[in-house]
């Protein structure tokens, strides 16, 4: 099975839980996205009104494929790790839904 990273919001009342699933905030988009193998690292920010999802994404090389894992050739390895870049996703509501707004770096 292929390692795809997601986003995922859970709700609490209390933070040590239990915690009960309520979205998927985002996840990987496929081989012709900047983030379409991995997206990770989420830091959420308030400014003006509006929620901002930074994060990190990547993207394997060209043969990869949902379902897919990376095979362990370190050129697979390499292509992933220096195709990694930030991206931001806005909302109106720290709950989404989020547009995938843009790659910053």
């Amino acid at each position: 099975m292929a390692r795809q990273s997601t986003r995922r919001q859970f709700l609490a009342a209390a933070p040590e839980g239990p915690c009960e699933f309520r979205a998927l905030v985002m996840g990987a988009r496929g081989v012709k996205h900047w983030d379409g193998h991995q997206v990770g690292n989420p830091c959420l920010l308030a400014h003006g009104g509006k929620f901002y999802l930074y994060y990190t994404g990547n993207h394997g090389p060209v043969t990869w494929r949902p379902g897919r894992a990376l095979t362990a050739k370190a050129a697979d390895r390499w292509a992933q790790r220096n195709d990694q870049r930030i991206g931001v996703a806005v909302a109106d509501h720290a709950g989404g839904p989020w547009r995938m707004e843009r790659r910053v770096q």
